[in-house]
């Protein structure tokens, strides 16, 4: 191979290696940045429409409700500290006269 043939050779890998350079940038630009400016563009569409958009107001006709007491809210109660409730003196009854919850007086 002479000089002027090696010359060529080299110039046509120095063409393919920035061609290939060159398309790997255009993939890199088709398949990358197109699609998310798109996309960009799209939400900033409708970013703008919703802005110039007057708001959804749901309506209902008032009627008067059936009077009510009872108010029913969802949850649970519990105690925020709990007491044992033990004997207070120790022994046993040998009679009862009255049960719990009966009313009683004095004597």
């Amino acid at each position: 191979m002479n000089d002027k043939e090696a010359s060529q050779v080299h110039f046509f890998r120095k063409l393919l290696f920035a061609v290939i350079i060159l398309g790997a940038a255009a993939a890199v630009y088709f398949l990358g940045y197109l699609p998310r400016e798109r996309a960009t563009k799209e939400l900033a569409a409708a970013a703008e429409a919703r802005r110039n958009t007057p708001p959804l107001v749901n309506a209902a006709t008032v009627k008067r409700a059936a009077p009510s007491t009872q108010l029913l809210l969802p949850g649970n109660i519990t105690p925020i500290t709990e007491a044992y409730i033990f004997a207070r003196a120790a022994g046993y009854l040998k009679r009862r006269y009255v049960d719990i919850g009966d009313r009683v007086a004095a004597g």
